[in-house]
């Protein structure tokens, strides 16, 4: 056992603290530990227990967050008001990541379940729908992030506002809470696809006081539809929907939505592209 005085090759200083020799090399690099002394013959680097001591001190600043630049700052000062305040802000910045590390872990298991939902689905029901998948129901309310325009209906268009729409959310720092969707303001049957009243929304949460383009959506009855497979065959799905909803004695009323439960960002394969048609009614 070596005392207080005696020095401790790097390789020795390695082990008795646990840590790379590379990082303590690395730290000599940047002058945040000088070895103690340096042999003029060989180059060899050695650390007393007073370098061990500053050793541990750093490791302990650096499993709080701390980088490098600020543990030199606090070991050269030692100064506890400074200690205290960098510390309040790294508690800060850890809240910060703890919620976004919540809100990450939500929207993972909100999207497994989403697909597990309706990965089990049989391919060969592409192009058709039961009368199990038509439902009345009441379309619960919640807050959407939306933009909506007078256009063109196109696939680029469409990604384009969806595009806006994302970077929208994120500049609020808000976060998805379900699947993208599209409203239809206008009538199937006038409907103009080079001049289209549509609105891409999705649902968000967090702090939305004061946040452009959040309205309410939901608090109606609907006949809903789920769709699977391409988009290129909705209309069977909303043509079986539209006789569901004269059968049933209900009026269909604008706007439509469409609900796309699974789709490319997914899966590339158009055949397991699952889509929920949300068609408002009332009594006539």
């Amino acid at each position: 056992m070596k005392n207080n005085n005696e020095l401790y090759s790097i390789g020795e200083i390695s082990k008795l603290c646990h840590i790379p020799i590379k990082t303590i090399r690395y730290y000599d690099e940047i002058g945040l530990l000088k070895p103690t002394s340096i042999d003029s013959d060989t180059s060899y680097r050695y650390y007393s227990l007073e370098r061990a001591l500053k050793i541990m001190i750093i490791k302990e600043y650096r499993s709080l967050g701390f980088p490098l630049k600020k543990i030199e700052l606090l070991m050269k000062q030692g100064n506890l008001s400074l200690l205290v305040n960098e510390m309040e802000k790294q508690l800060n910045d850890v809240q910060k990541e703890m919620k976004s590390l919540i809100q990450r872990r939500n929207k993972i298991s909100r999207l497994i379940k989403q697909v597990k939902a309706h990965s089990f689905l049989p391919q060969k029901r592409t192009k058709n729908i039961n009368e199990d998948e038509l439902e009345i129901k009441k379309i619960s309310k919640f807050k959407v992030m939306y933009i909506r325009y007078r256009g063109v209906h196109n696939q680029n268009h469409f990604i384009k506002r969806y595009s806006q729409l994302i970077n929208l959310v994120n500049q609020n720092n808000l976060y998805r809470t379900g699947p993208l969707m599209a409203i239809f303001y206008d009538h199937y049957k006038k409907y103009d696809y080079n001049n289209a009243d549509i609105e891409v929304c999705v649902p968000i949460a967090g702090t939305i006081d004061d946040c452009p383009n959040v309205r309410e959506y939901g608090g109606f009855t609907a006949v809903t539809c789920i769709h699977f497979g391409s988009y290129e065959h909705l209309i069977q799905s909303y043509k079986k929907a539209m006789s569901f909803i004269k059968n049933n004695q209900y009026e269909y009323v604008v706007p439509t939505t469409e609900r796309y439960i699974i789709d490319a960002g997914y899966t590339n394969i158009e055949e397991k592209f699952v889509t929920e048609i949300i068609l408002p009614v009332k009594n006539p």
